[in-house]
This record gives structure tokens, sequence and C-alpha cells, in this order.
């Protein structure tokens, strides 16, 4: 079955999901069943679509803390299980956050795919306007790649859909010890 991608998602909340036979509204109150059903610990907390939201995903604000990821179209859905296996393989040797998925929903309520529910992390998305010392930002936007690059690739996801075979053209053997002795993690 070919995998579809959306063309030009809304600039709203809403999508239709490919490979149903009818639009599934990828909304709060989706989000709110999903959450309800499937993690009663956090069914009283308030949902909010995140502004702007992403292509891949449709992200939603549950609570102050938390925030919910689902997949927007089926050439999506299998990036959901390679995060929850290797965000929290990775997270442990670069020097700063990244997301580790807390649990993994299930497909229900009309929702056909697996689903996530991350810690959130304030922030806003860099820019040249917001960012005060460009080479400071770029200086560790670096180092993050260099630690990024040092963790051992064996046993990693090979390529396949869940990263649209992009790692087939990266040779991990290619890479090269940083020059630099600053640790990746302190």
């Amino acid at each position: 079955m070919p995998r579809t991608i959306p063309r030009r998602m809304p600039s709203g909340i809403t999508s239709a999901i490919a490979g149903n036979t009818g639009p599934v509204d990828i909304d709060a109150t989706l989000v709110a069943r999903l959450v309800a059903s499937q993690f009663q610990q956090w069914a009283d907390l308030p949902i909010v679509a995140t502004v702007p939201n992403g292509w891949d995903n449709r992200t939603f604000r549950l609570g102050p803390d938390l925030l919910v990821r689902l997949p927007s179209a089926e050439a999506y859905a299998a990036q959901v299980r390679k995060e929850h296996r290797w965000l929290p393989v990775l997270a442990p040797h670069l020097p700063l956050p990244i997301p580790v998925p807390l649990a993994m929903g299930r497909p229900a309520e009309g929702y056909p795919w697996n689903w996530s529910v991350y810690r959130w992390f304030d922030g806003v998305p860099a820019s040249t306007v917001r960012i005060a010392d460009l080479t400071e930002f770029a200086v560790a936007l670096a180092h993050f790649l260099v630690c990024l690059q040092r963790i051992e690739p064996t046993g990693g996801p090979p390529p396949g859909p869940h990263n649209f075979s992009a790692a087939g053209r990266w040779k991990p053997t290619a890479l090269r010890p940083a020059t630099r002795s600053q640790p990746c993690r302190s």
C-alpha cells in the first residue's frame, strides 16, 4: 500500500487522516477522549492546541507540564515507536534536554495510530531575532551535534519508512572523533 503524505496541511488543527474511509478530526475533543480512555491520571487536565502546529504531528498542551503528539498521516505513524525506543537512549548522552516520551497511546476513538505523551519544554522557536549571541548559539548547536554523532549507532534504527529511508545516504563509519575534549554530558 503506498504511503500518502498530505501535500498541504491546513493552518488550523483539523486534518484529514490518510488511509481512512473518511476524515478524522485531530482536535482537542479527540485528544480529551483518547487521554481519558487511556491515561485516566491526566483526564482532568486542560487540553489546548499548540500554535504553530507541526506538519508530521498535531501537538496539544496537556495541562501545564505535558503535551500530546498525534501523527497527522499514516506516513508519520512509524515515528512514534522509534521515538519511544530511541529518545530515552539518546537523552543521557546529550548536553541539552530532548523530549523523552512518558506514555504511548494506542489507536482508539476513531484515531488509527499510536500517539505519545511527553513532558512540555517551555521555549520559543529559534530565530536570529531571538538569539542574543549567534556564535554562542552555533557553538552550543555544534557541540550537541558532535555529542549526538558520538553515540554508538549499533542497534539503531535502519533506513525505513519511520525516517523516510534518509539514513540510507548516511554512513556512521564516516564520522570522525571530535577534536574538542568537552564532555557531552556533565
